[in-house]
């Protein structure tokens, strides 16, 4: 659950995001999210919602990380419509020790 105050605004912004993992081998990994998103402002209402996936691989290297996230959000601000989007990175993990079995970080969303 995420909640953020602020100073400046009335009402309080909170989300409750639940996230589904699935190892496909030990270098790649997918997480499947859906989340809701609510104001306090005036009355309480839903703001967003989202569903979203994630996949993550290790690429050429094993401390280079590769992520798409595709996602689909239903906006009140925008009635409610289809709001697609997508993100691409790539990271790059310092500190990374060859003798280690597996490269763990690939799992750290």
């Amino acid at each position: 659950m995420d909640v953020d105050w602020e100073e400046t605004e009335n009402g309080l912004p909170h989300g409750v995001t639940f996230s589904l993992f699935q190892v496909l081998r030990e270098d790649r990994a997918i997480q499947y999210d859906m989340g809701n998103f609510f104001d306090t402002r005036s009355n309480y209402h839903m703001t967003d919602m989202v569903f979203s996936l994630r996949y993550r691989q290790r690429f050429y290297r094993d401390w280079l990380v590769f992520e798409a996230a595709p996602q689909v959000s239903f906006p009140q601000e925008y009635d409610r419509e289809f709001n697609p989007g997508i993100i691409f990175r790539l990271e790059v993990h310092f500190g990374y020790k060859s003798s280690t079995k597996q490269f763990n970080n690939i799992f750290s969303f």
